[in-house]
């Protein structure tokens, strides 16, 4: 689960390519599974064997800054939009993990990493009402 705040300032004036650094502040829910004397993926195995499964969860604040590298260009009536995106994400006071909820675990977990993404976004245009005065 994930909630951010994020800011940034296109660095080109133009529309058909933006240059944009960002810096964004969230909220985040993790929760790692843990599986323990796992023998096999079959469901018969699973049901007579004595695995053990734990999860540990963790809230965490992360701070995220990176830059933005895109293009936009139209295709009929549809914008197509494509991003480079990469930085560094932060997690701050990250260490604080519990198993179910209740145990806190003594070891340190940090996920802090950079990182780097793409996405492609599209958007249908409608058409301009033009009206016609003259008669």
């Amino acid at each position: 689960m994930t909630s951010n705040f994020e800011t940034g300032y296109n660095l080109t004036k133009g529309n058909v390519f933006t240059v944009k650094p960002f810096l964004s502040l969230g909220l985040e829910y993790y929760k790692l599974s843990f599986v323990d004397n796992f023998q096999s993926s079959s469901l018969s195995s699973i049901t007579t064997s004595d695995f053990k499964s734990y999860n540990a969860t963790s809230f965490h604040v992360p701070w995220t800054f990176g830059i933005e590298i895109g293009t936009s260009f139209q295709f009929n009536k549809t914008l197509i939009e494509l991003l480079l995106r990469g930085g560094y994400k932060l997690h701050l006071e990250a260490d604080k993990w519990k198993v179910d909820d209740v145990l806190e675990i003594s070891d340190k977990i940090n996920l802090s990493s950079p990182f780097v993404g793409l996405s492609v976004g599209f958007s249908l245009l409608r058409r301009k009402k033009t009206v016609n005065l003259t008669q």
